[in-house]
């Protein structure tokens, strides 16, 4: 019986009462719903609330594993039960669709679902905790207004939806080998299961075929023992025919001697008796009769004397053939004789068969007793069929729960080999191993068998051409980041593909190893990614495409670095451990935040001269044309074609307090000895080309891009002017931008584009400085430049 030969689906259209009636197919249930409609559900009756518990318990004990016992006693509460093992059905049936995770598996686990969900009806207003009220603005309400519009409209791609759900899913922290030693210990231990529940339904039928045997046992020897009843009357009534027989024979015999007596007899004279009135007397009388009679017996006998001397001639010829008439007769007369005693025997024959009918009826009966004791305790036993039903159920059970627990340890161990290898891999079936109509008995099998291919894949799999360690300068790749560290606590900075390009072109699969910093902070990896083809051909093929590069999920994020020097974020940096280390297969090409404490500091963030990340990562050759393309793409990048990040081209950072503090103390004795006086005090900054970088430096022509000027001192950083990349009126390219750092001011002047050469002098008025200042905060210079 399923729920569906009980219920049904089907909602008609005349409300909701004849729903809650047509919903069921079993008459009784339809009945039990109309009454709870007309009458409404009964309270529970506490005082004979134990003698139905009573009942059921019994009822349960009496029927073992037969739950439908219940419908009698307690219909209502069966219905219950009949409703939420459905919907259990329906939800488990589409867990197994959404495991799938296909495009033709989703539809159906979603169908499930509602089916589910309209089994189940709305679910119960739950009653929800009392708020503080909050006074609602125009601004407020329109923020929440402008999210809302930033929401629609509400567009997605199904075809996105596994590749959305393999991004967002968690890695697994341990390495392929750990996690495919796991998966294949599960299973291992996956196969017991089917043999235990092959095993198990194995017993179950032949506990089945013994109680049969045992009932069609019981049935024949009732029949054998009708059989040998009907034997034993037999054996009597053949006893009574011989005893007839018998009898008949000793008449037979005595009927013959008596016809032989009355022959003799008929000679005898004829006796009269007369009765006289007076007395009784005897007559003898003789007369002319019995002469007659006489002479007429002589006369006969003379005959036949004269008849035996004319027929002695015959008489010889017949005296052979009497005697052997005589021979015959006596042949037969002991054939008869013996065929007496014969009689006999079979009539004891046949009193010893009918004790031996007796015995064998007596030992059927035996039997037959024996054999409804057999069947009384295989059916009463322990170890009996509802058992092994029992056991088997559970053990269906437990075996899906282990396979399903298998199946995701697989899952894990192929995606640690995604992770590890760079490229997405479906090697397990995506419908999954599990074959319902066979219980999944060779699941566990085909499981197996995909593990060891996949364990062949990843030994397969060139993971690393080359080992690389890359050193990252925050103020060299992006100065107003280290800015923005030293005056807010936190900064965020990328590290482009154009940074490992300059050290090793041609290479690709850049993925990290590890990371190392020299500050102590919370480093984050923000987004990253890696190149996964090396087809490019030339700079514009070498730009970057969706296709062209991945980003995986990586397991650990974000480390603490405490001590500061060459600190990775774990005690012991071991690459051939069982967990991957932090931000481990990551793409090189990366986004980081760097965070410091905010509340409280253990030291002056304006100190800090520079973040030092050491990257360590593997890569693949991608050969000779690829590398020429790379090649041809850093010359683009370096004249600011192109650039990852807000600017373009390169960056020169300087801290003029402490990069050049001789010229700064003389600058900062003079603004403050000339306080409030409209007296410009010089900073010689030398040659700025000569700062720059190796590969900066060796340009022929470096063109500037924007200058900008970074202090606290606002009114001070208004007054300054750099004379070298100012026309004839003191000013060049566009206006000056003014915003605000934090704390600080930030003055920029763009698109000045001029060459950067020659000696560097700032200019700065004494009139900005206050009679109460002592001492001029230290100011930054930021130079964007591009190759010519």
């Amino acid at each position: 019986m399923t729920p569906q030969t009980i219920s049904s689906q089907d909602k008609p259209a005349d409300g909701a009462a004849k729903y809650i009636t047509s919903c069921w197919r079993f008459p009784p249930f339809q009945v039990k719903s109309d009454n709870i409609i007309e009458a409404g559900d009964h309270p529970i009756n506490v005082d004979s609330m134990e003698d139905e518990i009573n009942l059921a318990i019994s009822e349960r004990q009496s029927y073992g594993q037969l739950v439908h016992a219940t419908a009698r006693s307690r219909p209502q509460a069966y219905m219950k039960w009949i409703i939420m093992k459905y919907a259990g059905i329906l939800i488990e049936s589409g867990d197994v669709y959404f495991r799938q995770g296909t495009l033709e598996s989703l539809p159906l686990a979603t169908q499930r679902y509602i089916e589910a969900a309209y089994v189940l009806d709305l679910e119960p207003e739950k009653v929800t905790k009392l708020g503080k009220r909050r006074t609602a603005t125009y601004t407020s309400i329109d923020r929440e207004a402008t999210n809302f519009d930033l929401t629609l409209p509400f567009q997605f791609e199904l075809a996105a939806l596994p590749d959305a759900a393999a991004k967002n899913s968690p890695m697994p922290r341990y390495r392929f080998e750990v996690v495919l030693q796991r998966a294949l210990g599960l299973c291992a231990e996956l196969r017991p299961f089917g043999d235990r529940l092959l095993a198990s339904i194995e017993r179950k039928d032949t506990e089945e075929l013994s109680l049969l045997t045992a009932r069609h046992g019981k049935t024949i020897h009732a029949m054998m023992l009708d059989i040998k009843r009907t034997s034993l009357r037999m054996s009597q009534q053949e006893v009574l025919e011989m005893d007839f027989a018998e009898t008949a024979s000793t008449l037979n015999k005595v009927i013959v001697g008596m016809d032989v007596l009355s022959s003799g007899l008929a000679a005898g004279p004829t006796i009269s008796a007369n009765i006289a009135p007076f007395g009784v007397g005897t007559s003898v009388s003789a007369g002319g009769q019995n002469i007659t009679a006489v002479y007429q017996a002589v006369s006969v006998a003379m005959r036949g004397v004269s008849a035996s001397q004319s027929d002695q001639g015959q008489q010889a010829s017949r005296k052979a053939s009497l005697m052997r008439q005589l021979q015959e007769r006596r042949l037969q007369a002991n054939v008869r004789g013996r065929e007496i005693k014969a009689t006999d025997k079979q009539i004891e024959i046949q009193r010893i068969r009918i004790q031996a009918s007796m015995s064998e009826i007596n030992l059927q009966q035996l039997e037959s007793e024996n054999a409804q004791k057999m069947e009384a305790w295989y059916r009463t036993k322990y170890s009996n069929k509802d058992l092994y039903a029992w056991m088997e159920k559970n053990l269906r059970s437990l075996y899906f729960q282990a396979y399903t627990l298998a199946v995701g340890a697989a899952l894990q161990a192929q995606a640690a080999v995604s992770f590890e290898i760079g490229k997405s891999l479906s090697i397990l079936q995506t419908a999954g191993y599990w074959d319902a109509s066979r219980d999944g008995l060779f699941a566990a099998d085909n499981l197996f068998l995909d593990l060891k291919r996949m364990e062949q894949v990843y030994l397969d799999a060139n993971k690393s051409d080359f080992e690389i360690t890359k050193t990252i300068s925050l103020r060299q790749i992006n100065p107003l980041a280290l800015m923005q560290l030293r005056l807010t606590g936190k900064a965020d900075f990328s590290v482009s593909e154009f940074q490992y390009d300059m050290d090793f072109t041609g290479h690709y699969m850049r993925r990290i190893r590890s990371v190392a910093s020299n500050i102590n902070a919370t480093l984050t990896l923000m987004d990253h990614s890696y190149r996964i083809t090396a087809d490019a051909r030339t700079a514009d093929d070498y730009k970057p495409k969706p296709s062209s590069f991945r980003k995986d999920g990586i397991p650990i994020s974000s480390i603490a670095v405490s001590s500061g020097v060459h600190d990775a974020g774990v005690f012991e940096l071991n690459f051939a451990g069982s967990q991957y280390l932090p931000f481990e297969g990551a793409g090189a090409i990366s986004s980081w935040r760097l965070e410091l404490p905010q509340e409280v500091q253990k030291f002056d963030y304006s100190t800090i001269s520079d973040v030092m990340l050491d990257i360590q990562y593997t890569a693949l050759d991608g050969g000779a044309v690829f590398a020429s393309a790379a090649n041809a793409s850093v010359r683009q990048i370096s004249r600011g074609n192109e650039s990852k990040g807000a600017a373009e081209g390169d960056c020169g950072f300087f801290d003029l307090k402490n990069d050049f503090s001789h010229a700064w103390y003389g600058f900062s004795a003079r603004l403050l000895t000339n306080k409030g006086k409209d007296e410009l005090s010089q900073l010689q900054l030398g040659n700025i080309k000569e700062r720059l970088p190796f590969f900066s430096r060796r340009q022929k022509t470096l063109n500037i891009q924007s200058v900008t000027l970074i202090s606290k001192h606002a009114a001070l950083t208004r007054t300054c002017n750099i004379k070298t990349i100012a026309n004839s009126s003191g000013e060049t390219g566009d206006a000056l931008d003014e915003k605000k750092l934090g704390s600080h001011v930030m003055r920029t002047r763009s698109k000045v584009n001029k060459e950067l050469s020659g000696d560097w002098i700032l200019d700065a008025s004494a009139s900005a400085i206050e009679a109460k200042e002592q001492e001029i905060e230290t100011m930054y210079l930021l130079v964007q430049y591009v190759f010519e």
